[in-house]
């Protein structure tokens, strides 16, 4: 019960304050901030401007590199992705295997790639 009633009195407090603070009418002054917000983000948005034009991608072949060797199950899973991701995309996949180290030289082989996308 005691809860209950300290819960109250935080509310009324609460809702006294908003009341001295708003000047009596706290929907007059949400309207208000409405009104300087909402052109303010129509110009924000508005200012984005035109969407760039993409380019198509890709402009090139697509590498896939494969960490185990030719003829494993890795390199036939991924070349069979790869004929099909090839067909979906309309681009042409290549599929490089770069063995040793656990996959290790396959993985530098990528981080030290071109960032063409």
């Amino acid at each position: 019960m005691y809860r209950r009633l300290r819960a109250g009195l935080r509310h009324r407090r609460l809702a006294e304050i908003v009341r001295r603070h708003s000047g009596g009418n706290t929907i007059v002054n949400a309207t208000g901030i409405l009104r300087v917000c909402l052109p303010m983000m129509v110009a924000a948005i508005a200012g984005c401007g035109a969407p760039a034009q993409a380019q198509t991608y890709p402009t090139k072949p697509i590498r896939i590199v494969v960490g185990f060797a030719p003829g494993g199950p890795s390199d036939i899973i991924s070349r069979l992705v790869g004929t099909k991701m090839g067909e979906i995309l309309g681009q042409q996949l290549v599929i490089e295997n770069k063995t040793g180290a656990g996959g290790t030289i396959a993985t530098e082989a990528v981080g030290r790639a071109d960032p063409d996308g």
